[in-house]
């Protein structure tokens, strides 16, 4: 969650949506905030206590850059889906050994692959068509923003929404829709 926002808050809207919400590195906060998940990167110890703290229903990726190995290593472990990505998303021999992995993966295994710290539209197509079932855009490709409601706003739930709470409203008001 962005700062100064309730994390818990951040789940619930997730998963108010249907969607999973799965926490990066952190199984403790998964737990606690009662997130479907968590992804971590590819260490046997980290994962062995993911399962053990969220239990067998909850959903654990592993990171594992380009390495085969730890790949098949976690799917044996029980893993929902192995990450196949490189640490610097321009290094063009790295995207393609990623692509190969990815393709090779698809070919063998049935847990799914995800393709991870993509920078562009044409590399997603390229790991979809190499057989990726997820795609993990890279976090530079995301904006920035810093935004904060202004006082006196209020936020508005469409979903739940009464006849009370709209005569309630005034002229000039802001209203932070959500539903």
């Amino acid at each position: 969650a962005p700062s100064g926002e309730d994390p818990a808050a951040a789940v619930a809207l997730v998963q108010d949506r249907g969607l999973a919400c799965l926490v990066a590195n952190d199984v403790a906060l998964a737990a606690k905030l009662g997130g479907d998940g968590v992804h971590i990167e590819a260490d046997p110890t980290l994962h062995a206590e993911a399962r053990k703290v969220l239990g067998p229903n909850a959903s654990i990726g592993a990171g594992c850059g380009l390495n085969r190995h730890d790949a098949m290593l976690f799917a044996e472990m029980g893993a929902d889906y192995v990450a196949f990505g490189a640490e610097d998303g321009s290094d063009i021999e790295a995207i393609n050994q990623r692509d190969e992995l990815i393709a090779w993966w698809s070919e063998i295994f049935v847990v799914p692959c995800v393709a991870w710290n993509v920078i562009s539209a044409e590399e997603a197509a390229r790991c979809a068509a190499s057989g990726a079932d997820f795609v993990a855009p890279s976090l530079d490709l995301w904006p920035d923003v810093h935004w904060k409601p202004a006082a006196g706003s209020r936020r508005v739930n469409l979903d739940a929404l009464t006849r009370e709470e709209v005569t309630s409203w005034k002229p000039g008001q802001a209203l932070l829709l959500s539903g």
